[in-house]
């Protein structure tokens, strides 16, 4: 129980970081063509979901879509209505049992 709720603090903790976040990192990765590590580094990219640059240097980048985001939070956040279980609780039993389901089916 209490490393769910360690679990639960770091996951809310992230969701928060990510709607604080602003994606001017992203846009100047998807700018600059050439970057060395420490830059790179150095870089705000919490909200990058995807960056793909072509051989032509035609650049697309996703970020996080921050109403999912807010939503998820409020979700995480709300006690759960199932026998006093938080929402990220409920949540990770979903993954586990999600991963249990496709271990099966990978088998």
């Amino acid at each position: 129980m209490e490393q769910t709720r360690r679990d639960r603090a770091v996951v809310l903790r992230q969701l928060r970081r990510m709607l604080r976040s602003r994606p001017n990192d992203t846009v100047k990765l998807a700018l600059l063509e050439q970057l060395n590590r420490e830059e790179i580094e150095g870089l705000d990219l919490t909200l990058l979901c995807e960056f793909k640059r072509s051989a032509s240097g035609v650049v697309e980048v996703k970020l996080q879509d921050r109403l999912k985001l807010l939503e998820m939070l409020e979700r995480l956040s709300a006690p759960a209505e199932r026998e006093g279980q938080t929402g990220v609780e409920l949540f990770y039993q979903a993954l586990e049992h999600r991963a249990e389901r496709e271990e099966v089916h990978d088998s």
